[in-house]
């Protein structure tokens, strides 16, 4: 421990005693001050390690690099040191003064990767200028691929910023100019970093170093106030009195760069004639205006040299390389797999940079490296040899919770599942160490330390941040944060223990803002420029912008709304509430209302008078359910707290709700009926296992009915999962058992030796009989027939139903809504679900195979959407000769339907790497495997079909992507790769 912080001497248990009496952090704070070049960390962790920068960071009072093998080790380095350090999601202050900074890596590869995502584009600018111009201690986390990457010299960065002061004289048009020269993209609404917006006196912009949007407010070319402001509801919130604004865009145009750029063209045409193709296109673009898709490419050509991350750092830099070997490693296996893409691309005859232009080389990274001292961190005690001047090597002893794990796995047949922690905690606390259990929520935390008390531990629960907690409390103290592991640092008198060591690995995902304001209109996001809305009050009209006025001296922007007859209605954004977009037919023109006119009331009269007639045919069945005195089922218990407690995710506020609100269904003496409704993968699934939990333990049986029997094999693999080593014994019902397996499975139903029973429609025959059916799930139920339909309405009368859907038909929305049935909406995406990374570029067989094999590599699978049932076989064996060691199947709505449930099982169960497919797989699939999806021709499917299509992938913790494929000639500018995006990459989902 530092300032202080120094650990009693304490008697350990046997059985991390081997841990005492190695290096201490004030060791190695000790071997940094002396000035030594090089400090051989061995026995570290790379936990301790982040543990121990966090700490040492105030007194260091300098920059630390820390670099790690590869992009998934810094984001968990990142959210580590976020953590230790007590950081909030997004840094509020002097952006100058953020402690913590990844950069990211721009994988710039010709032509595999096409295009450099806006985002990184700027978090990548972010981090060039605050190391640059900023002295403040800080930690920047950047991959190994990123630090090998070429970027734009240090000093067009700097000069290409602007400070702005509020009341400061400004030339308007040449700033308006000089941002788009620099990157900043002309749009009419701002919504993600690198867009600027002109309207009257107003400029919005959002520019990479702060979190919000910037408004920019001028009277003449003086600039009269600075805000931020929300791109989902485009208010303006805090004054700011000055601002950074840097580059968006790592080219900055000039018209002798875009000179300098079309005659490195020229030269490599005049010398490789067989590319001609591909250069004359390139040079096409080069000579056009503004920064075209793909310019990311030709970084290069547009500067008489780059430089590197390494000329933006001070010299007084400390560089800490995490796990050094492996670095090294990637470094080679990096300028290999670059080599590899020059080479494949010329096979193809298409043209590319050669890597050294935008790649350092090792000997490049070695001398940049001997610039700065080091740290060289390895888990593993490998001998150094030091040589007393310029080296030092200090060795540690960590220690990790692979044991306790072990434990608590073969702890999970019995019922108490968290004995094992518990005795270790306490033995820690007897030996004077200060144990932390991280928790991931403060629901969770406040579980745990309930449970953990149950079992007798000494818990206490903090809402405090992890650095100011104090160290020397005789307690385990539970705190909320996000860190992938812990670690056991017996010197240091800590012990740090997180969820993975106790429920198994947690999704690490990038956070989804969820939506700012709940109105019928969510987000300005979801119109574009004549788009039908309908105002409650007026009726349906013609969505033509927004636009700023100025009334009485007070300013405010306006939604533009245009009625029958040209008549024009300017709605105030505060009032946003009042409008939503009209949903409709894709491609139906609705008729326009008159402002003022009668048509609207008239039709609203209409609605609600058949709301009134549906009520009253229904009231009377579903009063009956309210008289019916059905089984109450008892409270949560421990055993339930338990398997609350091993869910791999944290529940959403709506995903909670909705579990209370289906527990406090079942405490109840009338008969539960309540509509689950939320988009796929927003965790329903979760609640229904909540539910059949509970029944099972209460003695129950449960039915959980299905469409297909795709889908019954996927609900059965989820749940036989999920309550893996309980006493719960679960089987599924459909036409792939045979005759005798059916038959054995109802004996066992009928005989109570069948808990959960999954299925289709053959649950509803009246040879399927429960001996104690106390709840029934149904999974999408407007896809029934009517026969089927009537069964399950007797079943409604006579037991607790828990209905599960992403598309309620109207009539079930309904009657939810105006209380017949009772309404559980999960609209909220869970909290860490990482946006799918969307791509659009031309057929291209390099782009195809690079993703699939990158799919193949991390065990995953692929999507091929073609939907053409003519070609669809052709177009399998293209991708089948084009990538021989995969395996590929087709499936499509002319298929038989067992040969087409066949094909899909296949799927689910990984007997398939990719599937080419037409729209017609059921989009209610659930393969966590899947993260790759291509959409060929996307140009040919609406805004409907898009959304569904992308949302089969992305439901694990990988990233997914999703290439929409479109023929070349439709990437002539960047505003065509922006319209595409616009209407076509939903990145909040719901």
């Amino acid at each position: 421990m530092l300032q202080g912080d120094t650990p009693t001497e304490v008697p350990l248990a046997d059985d991390w005693q081997h841990l005492v009496g190695g290096a201490r952090l004030e060791d190695l704070a000790a071997a940094i001050a002396s000035g030594s070049r090089k400090i051989f960390s061995q026995g570290l962790s790379q936990w301790g390690l982040y543990y121990g920068l966090a700490r040492m960071l105030p007194g260091l009072k300098r920059t630390v690099l820390l670099i790690t093998a590869s992009l998934k080790q810094a984001w968990a380095a990142h959210q580590s040191l976020s953590f230790f350090l007590g950081l909030a999601e997004h840094w509020r202050g002097d952006p100058l003064e953020c402690p913590l900074w990844l950069f990211p890596t721009a994988n710039r590869r010709m032509p595999a990767e096409p295009f450099v995502a806006p985002d990184v584009q700027a978090q990548r600018l972010a981090v060039l200028y605050a190391s640059a111009a900023s002295s403040q201690a800080k930690i920047i986390v950047a991959p190994a691929q990123a630090v090998m990457e070429k970027v734009l010299p240090r000093r067009h960065c700097m000069d290409a910023s602007r400070y702005l002061v509020v009341r400061e004289e400004i030339q308007r048009e040449e700033l308006i100019a000089h941002l788009v020269s620099i990157g900043y993209y002309r749009t009419d609404l701002v919504e993600e970093v690198g867009d600027l917006s002109v309207r009257g006196d107003i400029i919005d912009l959002y520019t990479p170093l702060y979190p919000q949007p910037l408004r920019l407010e001028f009277f003449d070319e003086v600039l009269e106030s600075i805000r931020f402001f929300s791109p989902a509801s485009q208010r303006s919130s805090e004054h700011l009195d000055d601002v950074i604004i840097v580059p968006a865009h790592e080219v900055l145009l000039t018209t002798s760069r875009q000179q300098r750029a079309a005659s490195s063209l020229k030269e490599a045409l005049e010398e490789e004639g067989r590319w001609r193709g591909d250069l004359e296109l390139w040079q096409e673009r080069v000579k056009g205006l503004g920064h075209f898709p793909g310019i990311e490419q030709l970084l290069p050509l547009y500067y008489d040299r780059l430089e590197t991350l390494f000329h933006y750092l001070p010299l007084s830099t400390l560089v800490v390389q995490c796990n050094s070997g492996s670095i090294k490693k990637t470094v080679v296996e990096l300028l290999e797999q670059a080599d590899r893409d020059r080479d494949v691309a010329r096979q193809n005859s298409r043209w590319t940079l050669s890597p050294e232009t935008y790649l350092l080389n090792e000997a490049e990274i070695d001398t940049a490296l001997e610039s700065y001292p080091q740290i060289l961190q390895s888990s593993l005690p490998v001998e150094h040899a030091s040589d007393g001047k310029s080296s030092e090597v200090l060795h540690f002893r960590l220690g990790d919770h692979r044991g306790l794990q072990q434990k608590i796995q073969d702890h999970q047949q019995r019922q108490r599942l968290l004995e094992p922690l518990a005795q270790r905690l306490q033995q820690w606390q007897e030996s004077g160490m200060s144990p932390f259990l991280v928790c991931r929520t403060a629901e969770q935390g406040r579980r745990v330390e309930d449970l953990l008390t149950d079992y007798g531990v000494d818990a206490q629960f903090s809402s405090e941040p992890f650095g100011q907690l104090s160290f020397r409390a005789p307690v385990t103290k539970i705190v909320v944060g996000r860190l992938p592991m812990g670690f056991l640092w017996p010197d240091e008198g800590l012990a740090v223990v997180t969820e993975t060591e106790l429920y198994g690995e947690k999704p690490r995902r990038h956070r989804v803002r969820p939506p700012e304001i709940g109105s019928f209109l969510a987000t300005f996001a979801d119109l574009q420029t004549d788009d039908f809305v309908v105002h409650l009050d007026h009726g349906i009209s013609i969505y033509k912008g927004l636009v700023h006025l100025k009334i009485n001296e007070h300013s405010n922007d306006f939604l533009l709304l245009e009625y029958q007859d040209g008549d024009l209605l300017y709605l105030p954004v505060d009032r946003l509430d009042r409008v939503q977009k009209y949903l409709g037919v894709e491609g139906y023109q609705p008729r326009v209302d008159k402002l003022g006119g009668q048509r609207w009331a008239s039709t609203r009269k209409r609605v609600q008078d058949s709301i009134q007639k549906v009520a009253q045919e229904l009231l009377h069945i579903y009063a009956l359910r309210h008289i019916k005195q059905a089984m109450t089922f008892s409270p949560p218990d421990s055993s339930f707290r338990e398997f609350e407690a091993t869910f791999p995710y944290e529940e959403t506020p709506d995903q909670q709700a909705a579990i209370e609100d289906v527990l406090a269904d079942m405490q109840r003496h009338k008969c539960m009926d309540r509509l689950i409704c939320g988009d796929v993968g927003f965790g329903k699934t979760e609640v229904a296992l909540r539910a059949a939990f509970k029944a099972v333990m209460d003695g129950k049986q449960v039915a959980i009915l299905v469409p297909t029997t795709v889908l019954a094999e996927q609900h059965y693999l989820t749940f036989k999962q999920r309550l893996d080593g309980y006493p719960v014994f679960l089987e599924v019902l459909s036409r792939f058992k045979g005759r005798a397996e059916q038959k054995k499975i109802l004996a066992d139903l009928q005989n109570s030796l069948v808990d959960i029973l999954i299925g289709t429609h053959r649950l509803l025959q009246r040879d399927v009989i429960f001996k104690d059916l106390g709840l029934l799930i149904i999974d999408e139920e407007h896809r029934f027939g009517v026969r089927h339909k009537e069964r399950i309405k007797q079943l409604r009368a006579e037991v607790d139903v828990l209905t599960l859907t992403a598309t309620p038909i109207p009539r079930t929305l309904h009657m939810s809504l105006i209380g017949i049935r009772d309404l559980s909406v999960i609209d909220t995406p869970p909290e860490d679900r990482r946006a799918i990374e969307t791509r659009i570029c031309s057929f291209d067989d390099i782009i195809i195979k690079e993703a699939v094999r990158k799919e193949k590599a991390r065990r995953g699978q692929v999507f091929f959407v073609h939907n053409n049932v003519k070609t669809i076989y052709r177009m399998a064996n293209y991708i089948q000769e084009l990538l021989p060691e995969i395996t590929v199947a087709v499936a499509h709505g002319q298929l038989r339907e067992r040969e087409l449930e066949q094909v899909m099982l296949d799927f689910i169960h990984h007997r398939i790497d990719l599937l080419v497919c037409t729209t017609i797989i059921e989009s209610g699939l659930d393969i966590p495997a899947a993260n790759t999806i291509f959409i060929n021709r996307a140009d040919k499917f609406g805004l409907a079909q898009i959304y569904q299509l992308r949302g089969r992938v992305g439901r694990s913790s990988e990233q997914a992507y999703a290439y929409l494929l479109i023929p070349g000639e439709h990437l002539v500018t960047r505003q065509a790769q922006r319209r595409l995006l616009a209407l076509m990459d939903f990145t909040e989902l719901g």
